[in-house]
């Protein structure tokens, strides 16, 4: 790294060599390019960075500037004009709370960030008019460096990725590297071509608490201490962090059987505990226990009865804020159909017919869709042998009217919850609600169950969720972290719906002091097809991961393909228990080779990195870091994507997919993003639905010049618009793809590229020539 003032020092002669910095100063060859230049055998590229984060933590610059492969130059002037200082702030100010009052509802992110940038620029200018504080001008190159273009492309890539996740922008310096090299150069001056992108007011106070060697690690500020990572610098996390990327408390814990994923949740458990949080776990294997007894906790075994029962039946309220749509008893007997879904192999009519006697088994107890549930006591519900006793009656009436031969539906229910009532379960449920956790550690121990026969225990899991779930949102200012270990027993492709109630709860713990932290072996187990809407939603909506023994998972190809879903599912920390390395990006590609991975498993990442994490700030560096837009305007609208090269044309084709093509296929770069033509909404945003499109997105559009018309964006990597979402000339709405192998959900396509369509009408037979709109006067 070379870290400059104004006026540069020289280097005392008794100085370690430094290869980098010589081959800086006196390559054996030099040649400039569009995007890069080469250094002797080095290939490089100089990056500006365009923008900062409105504030900056303690030891900044130990993040940014001391990357693997780069060299990084700032320059830091002293600025004596206070008064043009105080202006030019003043002047953002008002710029940006012009912006926030001007945008919609729908650009809520874009209003929050100008009305922050705004509240940042006041804030300086008190510190400068009442506390004397320096600030002054800043400017920061950053070159990467590489053994041939490819590695330099995912290296610049890996930079940029890095970067942006420390809130900072990075701009790829198109035909300006000549000039950004001489200033990255130690014997440099600044260039004003580049200053004038790079040119940044910075507090002298930020500047110096970001030395290099001032603190590596991931560090909260406040919170627990997990561990240490790769490079020795401590971890804290705060897991009752809010703002920023981090909008919850959930955790998912992923490690095979033995790995010590409950060891690790213990620690963070036990820590939380002493600090006054609420603690409810779910036990399936019984290893709670012990700890529970010697905190002075409320253990209970609900299966064997010990601490009280829970009847499914049993409806409890919903939060005051909950937004149901549904009556409690239309909701729980939803709840109910799930519950006897999982417990019992029911086909359609049996369910539609178990409905009907549920609901006469409230009906028998008074209870309505109308009933106020919460004056109603624990042995006002019905229990089980309530519902087998409807059941009976009504297939006594049925007898009386069906033909010979025809089947009774309600005999066949009957015999089917016969064990429950008044057979070999009827202990467990068969009594009113009878559980009263007075302690701040209560667990819930299934271990009884588990190996019973049938879905028993899967089944009583979900009783105790919904149970648990009452008790996680019963007081909205009490900090309470729910544990279902173990979470894959609730499972069942057959029943999608049993996933829903642990989504539901992630979601809720959203806008309550609560946490939902989930510990399963695999997380392929939440992604099969059948259930991987909830599955993926359950993943994505917790903010921290927890990938325990990471390096025993790696030596296999299975786990690391583990590994690689993690890193496809956004997050904002993940912790691999290596020792612990923070951020799987984190890992160099030799790194990722000494653990195991393959060429093509690295590159996997590295694509990733662009579809993962930081996903409030990814359409921003996309539009950065390839060369700050669409390629250009030839005709009536802009292009909408990074360059104006078109692989296949519109009309009739041969080859692989022969016939008429409706659209042009653009060869853009990998990954790189996808704009919109014209101002319009949204009315097609489709991710992961399997057609010859892939993933694509249309939007109504509609000009003074050629009224209503529409365009289509297909093969795509990544979808950053909404249905109904408005959009404007040039706005990233989403990120090509199309490589089989590599992208989700390639669609038809042979290679990455970009389809692009326009039609007179919504239907695929008004699609036009592209062309004339492109690259003419339109139509």
């Amino acid at each position: 790294m070379l870290f400059g003032f104004s006026k540069k020092g020289i280097l005392p002669s008794d100085s370690t060599e430094n290869d980098a910095v010589l081959g800086i100063i006196a390559p054996t060859a030099l040649q400039f390019g569009q995007n890069a230049l080469t250094l002797g055998d080095t290939e490089a590229a100089v990056y500006a960075v365009t923008r900062y984060p409105a504030k900056v933590e303690y030891g900044w610059l130990s993040d940014v500037a001391n990357q693997p492969g780069t060299v990084t130059e700032i320059i830091y002037t002293p600025e004596t004009d206070v008064e043009a200082i105080i202006k030019d702030i003043s002047r953002t100010v008002r710029d940006n709370t012009v912006i926030a009052d001007s945008f919609s509802g729908a650009d809520v992110g874009e209003r929050v960030r100008a009305e922050k940038l705004a509240r940042d620029g006041t804030n300086i200018i008190e510190q400068i008019a009442n506390e004397g504080e320096s600030v002054s001008v800043m400017d920061m190159l950053v070159m990467a460096m590489g053994r041939d273009r490819e590695d330099l492309e995912k290296r610049g890539i890996s930079l940029g990725n890095r970067f942006l996740g420390r809130r900072f922008q990075l701009r790829k310096l198109a035909f300006l590297q000549q000039q950004a090299f001489a200033m990255i150069s130690p014997c440099s001056k600044p260039e004003p071509l580049i200053c004038a992108m790079t040119r940044q007011l910075i507090p002298l106070s930020s500047l110096m608490g970001g030395f290099p060697f001032a603190f590596a690690g991931c560090n909260d500020g406040a919170g627990q201490y997990v561990g240490k990572d790769s490079a020795g610098g401590i971890i804290v996390v705060d897991f009752w962090r809010r703002g920023g990327d981090r909008n919850n408390s959930n955790l998912v814990c992923m490690g095979l059987s033995g790995a010590g994923k409950s060891t690790a949740i213990k620690h963070l458990l036990l820590n939380e505990y002493e600090l006054g949080t609420k603690v409810i776990i779910i036990d399936p294997q019984g290893e709670y226990k012990d700890l529970c007894e010697n905190l002075d906790g409320d253990w209970i075994d609900v299966a064997g009865g010990s601490g009280g029962h829970i009847n499914p039946f049993h409806i409890y309220p919903e939060p005051e804020d909950a937004d149901e749509a549904l009556s409690p008893l239309a909701q729980h007997i939803n709840n109910l159909e799930v519950f006897f879904r999982l417990y019992l192999d029911l086909t359609t009519i049996q369910v539609a017919v178990l409905k009907e006697c549920i609901e006469a088994a409230y009906a028998q107890k008074g209870i309505t869709f109308d009933s106020d549930i919460r004056r109603i006591p624990a042995d006002g519900f019905p229990r089980m042998p309530d519902v087998y006793a409807v059941i009976q009656e009504k297939s006594k009436e049925a007898d009386k009217t069906l033909r010979d031969g025809e089947p009774n539906p309600y005999k066949e229910l009957s015999y089917l919850l016969r064990s429950a009532a008044v057979g070999a379960d009827k202990h467990i449920w068969n009594h009113p609600s009878s559980v009263n956790p007075t302690k701040n550690f209560v667990v819930f121990d299934t271990q009884t169950v588990r190996s019973a026969a049938g879905n028993l225990s899967k089944a009583l899991y979900h009783v105790i969720l919904g149970y648990a779930d009452m008790l996680l949102t019963e007081n909205p200012n009490e900090r309470v972290i729910l544990v279902c270990d173990e979470a894959h027993y609730i499972i069942d492709k057959r029943v999608p719906e049993s996933l829903s109630r642990l989504a539901k709860i992630a979601k809720t713990c959203r806008k309550r002091e609560g946490g939902l932290w989930i510990c399963s072996q695999q997380l392929t187990d939440y992604l099969s097809p059948e259930i991987e809407k909830d599955g993926r939603a359950l993943l994505e909506q917790a903010n921290l991961k927890l990938l325990i023994s990471a390096a025993q998972e790696l030596k296999s190809s299975e786990g690391r393909q583990r590994i690689l879903i993690a890193v496809l599912i956004p997050f904002v920390f993940i912790f691999l228990m290596i020792n612990i390395v923070t951020n799987l990006f984190d890992l160099s590609e030799e790194e990722m080779a000494d653990y195991g991975f393959t060429e093509e498993e690295i590159l996997l990442v590295e694509d990733a990195k662009l579809d993962s994490g930081y996903a409030n700030f990814l359409t921003f560096y996309l539009d950065q870091f390839f060369g700050g837009g669409a390629a250009g305007q030839h005709g009536r609208y802009p292009l909408p994507c990074t360059t104006d090269v078109i692989r296949s044309g519109f009309g009739y084709r041969t080859g692989r997919y022969s016939g008429f093509h409706s659209g042009l296929d653009f060869a853009t770069d990998h990954h790189s993003p996808v704009f919109a033509i014209a101002p319009g909404e949204v009315v097609i945003a489709s991710f992961g639905v399997r057609n010859s499109y892939g993933n694509y997105i249309k939007i109504r559009q509609e000009t003074d010049e050629d009224g209503e018309f529409y365009t289509l964006y297909a093969h795509l990597s990544g979808v950053f618009v909404n249905v109904g979402d408005t959009v404007t000339p040039g706005q990233i709405i989403g990120q090509e793809g199309g490589q089989p192998g590599v992208d989700p959900n390639p669609g038809d396509s042979t290679g990455h590229h970009l389809h692009f369509e326009i039609r007179l009408g919504s239907s695929l037979q008004s699609a036009v020539d592209p062309e004339p709109w492109l690259f003419g006067e339109g139509m």
